[in-house]
């Protein structure tokens, strides 16, 4: 009693999880020798390390494994107290004439605040919990390099406008939204982004190639590959035409804008035929074409290329 305890956490409180141990010791430790406040629970009961810690690695996927046993091992913490906090202030207040100060006060309070304060000493988990996430289907989120991730963002930029403004002059152009949307995400889908060994504008102004499919009673041709190029007008660096793209700047907002609903216009059918021609290398003219095809799009939809970001 009255002894200085120093740094010494009077509550006992473990914020790291226990190591690590090896295994293979003659006879089971139900806790971890360099803590001797921690122990290893199952649905409740204890268990010997190394048991806890081959479970650890069976059930849990390398590398997550611990981010998910202390997340559930903090859900069923037990608080064992609250810290109270406080802290000083000084409010000042000065008071002018003009530029000139005549007055000055000042206040002085104090803010409180409280922290929960929880047992970390024990690790454990649940059977069930386990069980379940065993029998949950393994989610594999592709991840998107940042290229795509511009390409995916331009379309959802379209798309969102198009399911949101139905009725607007821009949006009738391409007739019915859903068929537009299909396009849309069969785009996404089928993405591909990669350097053109050339100039991709002299294939292709948009610096976009597609493959397409027809569909049965659609009035649409539904992309099976979506080819964007890193070198073209899509992306900061590209090569771009002025003339097809208004001076608008590669990798802007407005030619990323422009270039998708060039592509959608390629997709949708009016009675029978693509809104806009095909106007790539292997078409006589394409090049020419592409651009009349890009000022017609421009003429259609200028508000919403200049505007949506």
């Amino acid at each position: 009693m009255g002894a200085d305890s120093g740094v010494y956490d009077p509550y006992g409180l473990n914020f790291n999880p226990p190591p690590d141990e090896n295994s293979g010791s003659l006879f089971p430790s139900y806790g971890n020798p360099a803590n001797q406040q921690t122990t290893f629970l199952r649905d409740g009961m204890p268990i010997p390390t190394d048991e806890f810690m081959m479970m650890v690695n069976s059930y849990f996927a390398s590398g997550i494994g611990f981010g998910m046993l202390e997340s559930n091992a903090r859900i069923s913490n037990t608080m064992v107290g609250i810290r109270t906090f406080s802290q000083r202030y000084v409010r000042r207040t000065y008071t002018f004439e003009g530029s000139v100060q005549v007055g000055f006060s000042y206040r002085v309070g104090y803010e409180t605040w409280h922290m929960p304060i929880y047992d970390m000493s024990s690790w454990g988990f649940s059977s069930f919990y386990v069980m379940s996430l065993q029998q949950r289907p393994a989610q594999q989120t592709p991840q998107l390099s940042s290229n795509k991730m511009a390409v995916v963002g331009a379309i959802d930029r379209i798309e969102n406008f198009l399911k949101n403004n139905p009725n607007s002059s821009c949006a009738q152009f391409f007739g019915n939204t859903n068929d537009a949307i299909t396009v849309l995400e069969a785009m996404k889908k089928n993405l591909q982004v990669e350097r053109s060994s050339s100039d991709p504008t002299t294939s292709t102004l948009t610096g976009i190639s597609q493959s397409r499919q027809t569909v049965a009673g659609g009035n649409y041709l539904l992309p099976t590959k979506f080819i964007v190029y890193s070198n073209g007008p899509f992306f900061v660096g590209g090569r771009s035409s002025a003339k097809a793209y208004a001076g608008y700047p590669a990798g802007s907002p407005m030619i990323r804008n422009l270039i998708i609903f060039h592509e959608l216009a390629h997709d949708i059918l009016r009675n029978g035929s693509p809104l806009i021609p095909n106007d790539d290398d292997r078409t006589p003219g394409g090049i020419e074409r592409s651009e009349q095809n890009s000022i017609l799009i421009r003429k259609q939809c200028e508000k919403e290329i200049f505007k949506l970001r």
